[in-house]
């Protein structure tokens, strides 16, 4: 069993996105925890904007941090275009340093996210549906 995760998070996968080929890691715990912490500091930065006094925005922020996000809604969140955007740049940047979220979104396109986000589920063992794999044909 330890040999079958070891070879599971040791996985990669390479997408072509744009004219760049990269290499993609297996999602971890490492990778969703770093998104949950994106999230937060994004939902920090809105209350950041607001027009309302700081004494105000104290507590909202405190709030944002010391909660967790629901898994469930984590999970729907990285379905999201921004959400896919962080996950491929947090798995390609653990081989490929120097590359920027700017750079990924710069690349991924509607015409190959598709292929990238299958990429990613196959590197975490999820397939799709036969319902699913019916419709994309």
């Amino acid at each position: 069993a330890m040999e079958s995760l070891a070879k599971t998070l040791n996985a990669i996968k390479e997408v072509t996105i744009g004219d760049k080929v990269y290499k993609l890691s297996s999602v971890t715990l490492n990778d969703l925890a770093a998104y949950e912490s994106y999230l937060k500091s994004q939902q920090c930065k809105d209350i950041l904007a607001l027009d309302i006094p700081k004494k105000e925005m104290y507590p909202l922020i405190s709030a944002i941090n010391r909660e967790g996000i629901d898994p469930d809604e984590l999970s729907a969140r990285l379905l999201t275009i921004s959400g896919i955007r962080f996950l491929v740049w947090r798995l390609v940047s653990k081989r490929q340093d120097d590359v920027t979220i700017e750079q990924i979104g710069d690349d991924l396109d509607l015409q190959n996210m598709n292929s990238v986000v299958e990429a990613i589920l196959d590197l975490t063992g999820e397939t799709q549906s036969e319902d699913e794999q019916g419709e994309k044909k």
